[in-house]
């Protein structure tokens, strides 16, 4: 029968392999999780960068009640790119990827009238050729069923003359 000392030694061994096999699982999945966290607070204390906003305050933006409409698909359009940027670095992390995807208001471009959003790599650089636009497609104020919306931006996309 072996010794208790050399069982525990065994078992200690045992169990420090596999919490040191699992260290790097928990800190990518975590570090994946805490992008959403950013895109809720617009605070990023990891890396000691402030978004231009985040969830929480485009939430709390006030509404021009002459312009609700307008107001709250702007806030609409601002909430889906946060949560774009959020799924795309989370996804990179995940996947061990150095680039993150990052919105172009928060990298001193706001209102660039081509990108909403860009790919940095890891010395933060712009990837070439990496800029979006996003199109955050809802009902129009004068078609509130949305029937013609899809049709709209399928025409427009068709017709948009691209570089």
């Amino acid at each position: 029968m072996e010794s208790k000392k050399k069982k525990d030694y065994r078992n200690n061994f045992r169990n420090a392999s596999i919490s040191g096999g699992m260290v790097e699982t928990v800190d990518r999945f975590g570090s994946a999780n805490k992008e959403h966290l950013v895109a809720y607070s617009g605070i990023d204390n990891e890396r000691s960068k402030v978004l231009k906003k985040g969830l929480e305050r485009t939430a709390s933006s006030k509404v021009n009640s002459k312009y609700k409409f307008k107001n709250e698909h702007q806030q609409a359009g601002f909430s889906a790119e946060d949560k774009t940027v959020a799924r795309a670095n989370a996804e990179a992390i995940i996947e061990k990827r150095t680039e993150r995807m990052v919105r172009t208001d928060d990298i001193g471009r706001v209102n660039d009238p081509l990108y909403d959003t860009v790919i940095i790599d890891r010395d933060g650089n712009i990837v070439e050729g990496s800029g979006t636009q996003l199109k955050f497609v809802g009902a129009a104020e004068k078609d509130p069923s949305g029937k013609y919306t899809a049709k709209r931006v399928v025409d427009y996309l068709k017709n948009s003359k691209r570089d």
